[in-house]
């Protein structure tokens, strides 16, 4: 393997943010609605609606904007999410356009692990470079 290809697998995957965070996180499911509440130290962090054939990503474009698709899987699997309210986090998932999940994520719980995750993230790669080079 040439170092370009090795540089770009090493420097491919960004840590999980939810590595990064303490406390207890529970998970309660309101059988028949297809809802997921999740709690963490019994505080609300996050809300997840499923939805099976209903192609909800439209109707979040048209609420929230336009964005970019990540996919993984061949394709298979797709993501988006928006940032633009103050205290939430939107996140849509789909998997093979069959089942969508869209989870509703306090801001202000998370960025502050997104960030710890991206601080690791970009020491990673430096030293990945530095090994490299």
């Amino acid at each position: 393997m040439r170092n370009s290809e090795l540089r770009s697998r090493i420097l491919s995957e960004a840590p999980d943010p939810l590595w990064f965070g303490s406390g207890n996180i529970t998970q309660l499911i309101a059988v028949g609605n297809d809802l997921e509440f999740f709690f963490l130290d019994n505080k609300l962090i996050a809300v997840e609606l499923k939805f099976i054939r209903m192609n909800v990503i439209s109707d979040l474009q048209r609420q929230y904007g336009s964005v970019n698709f990540i996919s993984w899987l061949n394709g298979g699997v797709k993501t988006a999410s928006w940032d633009r309210e103050e205290n939430r986090i939107v996140s849509w998932l789909s998997s093979d356009d069959y089942m969508e999940w869209v989870t509703y994520i306090d801001k202000n719980w998370l960025m502050p692990l997104i960030n710890k995750a991206m601080d690791e993230y970009r020491k990673e790669q430096s030293d990945a470079r530095s090994r490299l080079d």
